[in-house]
């Protein structure tokens, strides 16, 4: 009776539950595959997977295949930007994450002014200057850094006593030179200048110091610069050189009645074109002067080193002499019209080699090369002309083009591949022609000769005769 019972029991059962998953095939345990959820329906049934999941298999969303896994959908990959410019995305399953990049921070990834944070980024003897994405520390009077703009500043004078002397010495100069110039002496002027900027290049200081003295400087002649006589009763050039100095300089008279409208300064083969018309026009003192200074060997004390958001991977370098352009009795003033300078290159542009128009811009106690307000216009292989909207030091700066490089890497890689594989070819006709007795004749020999002369012109040119040696290398 007991065993009877128990079998009625278990029919029962077995029926209630074959019920229950011919209506709802979506209780059966794992009749859809990991992740992906079931979809009851009045003829059956189907399986999808969960958003930021994708089938396995192409174009199916809705599926009854076992077989099919639900992936990962990596949502980084997408073609528009999910976390803006100022964040990088994180992949995670069936989701992703917004990190915010270094300098950025908050739901939107705003930039982060650290001059506000505390304690100061800075120190005590700098002021902090916040830029987007990180900051700018800029010293007090009286301290330096050493080239790091966001280093911290440290008394000049600490471990170079005679750091003073030199800002000292060139202040005498100056003052001198004024009196010089005063007096008509415009050539003991230049020497004075010129043998200073040789103490600076050889001095035995670091870099940073080296260019805080050489933006100092660059000031020292601009103020002798704007010191020239400017009265005159006719438009006269005059020039002076010394060393590692040449200037020149223009005079324009009051009231000048302008015949040419260009006039041009040439200095240590660079050349300044200035509109003559506008410059009167803009002079209300009467008689002017435009001064134009080159600078030899300065280029190595302001090196490339010191340009503004400059890339790694591009090495700048300098490739023209320092110039100095002074208008009347002011400087670093914006120009109405602007003025043009050819540089003279130092040494050949390559054609994977760019230009950049630059001018020594002074913030504080932090210098650094700058193209704000100058444009290139023109280049060649020997010069560059550029336009500048404003007065100040300039120099031309030139990088490597990083995408000429790789594209010309794929080029040269191709080269060497078929190289090789010619190489291998007439290696095989070569002993072809030397083992093979039956294809011997009478023109065996010629063409024996013919394939040896082309193994060798390849394999010359495969190992860098005609590939990597061809090109002008510059230093």
């Amino acid at each position: 009776m007991l065993g009877f019972l128990i079998s009625v029991i278990f029919v029962i059962c077995s029926l209630t539950a074959c019920g229950t998953y011919a209506d709802d095939e979506c209780k059966i345990p794992d009749i859809c595959p990991h992740i992906s959820y079931c979809f009851n329906t009045k003829d059956g049934y189907y399986c999808q997977c969960p958003e930021g999941f994708t089938p396995s298999q192409n174009g199916t969303i809705k599926f009854t295949d076992g077989s099919i896994k639900c992936i990962d959908v990596d949502e980084c990959k997408s073609s528009t930007p999910l976390c803006g410019s100022n964040a990088s995305c994180r992949n995670a399953p069936g989701s992703y994450s917004c990190e915010c990049d270094r300098g950025f921070s908050g739901r939107n990834c705003k930039d982060i002014n650290e001059c506000n944070m505390i304690p100061l980024v800075c120190g005590s003897n700098a002021s902090c200057k916040n830029e987007i994405g990180g900051y700018r520390c800029e010293c007090h009077d009286g301290f330096i850094n050493s080239g790091n703009s966001t280093g911290h500043c440290s008394d000049e004078t600490k471990g170079n006593p005679d750091i003073a002397n030199f800002t000292t010495h060139l202040n005498e100069i100056k003052q001198q030179s004024l009196s010089d110039i005063k007096n008509n002496q415009t050539q003991k002027a230049a020497d004075a200048l010129s043998n200073f900027l040789n103490v600076i290049a050889a001095s035995n200081k670091s870099a940073g110091q080296k260019s805080e003295l050489g933006g100092l400087y660059l000031h020292a002649v601009e103020d002798v610069l704007l010191a020239l006589p400017g009265s005159s009763e006719k438009l006269v050039k005059r020039n002076q050189s010394a060393d590692n100095l040449d200037l020149q300089w223009l005079q324009i008279p009051p009231n000048y009645t302008v015949e040419h409208n260009i006039e041009s300064l040439q200095t240590s083969g660079n050349t300044l074109d200035i509109n003559l018309t506008s410059i009167v026009k803009d002079n209300t003192q009467g008689g002017t002067t435009v001064g134009f200074a080159s600078y030899t060997g300065l280029e190595s004390v302001l090196s490339a080193k010191f340009l503004q958001n400059s890339q790694n991977n591009a090495s700048p370098r300098m490739n023209s002499q320092i110039v100095t352009v002074v208008i009347g009795q002011k400087k670093n003033q914006n120009l109405s019209q602007p003025i043009n300078i050819t540089f003279q290159h130092n040494q050949i542009k390559g054609e994977r080699e760019t230009v950049q128009c630059v001018y020594w811009k002074h913030e504080g106690n932090y210098s650094s090369w700058s193209t704000e307000g100058c444009k290139e216009v023109h280049s060649n292989p020997t010069h560059t002309v550029c336009s500048l909207t404003h007065l100040s030091s300039f120099a031309l700066i030139m990088a490597t083009d990083e995408s000429q490089i790789k594209d010309d890497s794929t080029l040269q890689m191709i080269t060497y591949i078929f190289l090789s594989i010619a190489l291998v070819c007439l290696c095989l006709a070569i002993l072809t022609f030397v083992l093979c007795v039956s294809v011997h004749k009478g023109n065996t020999a010629l063409h024996l000769h013919l394939s040896l002369c082309l193994f060798m012109a390849n394999l010359l040119f495969l190992v860098g005769v005609g590939v990597s040696k061809t090109e002008n290398k510059l230093i």
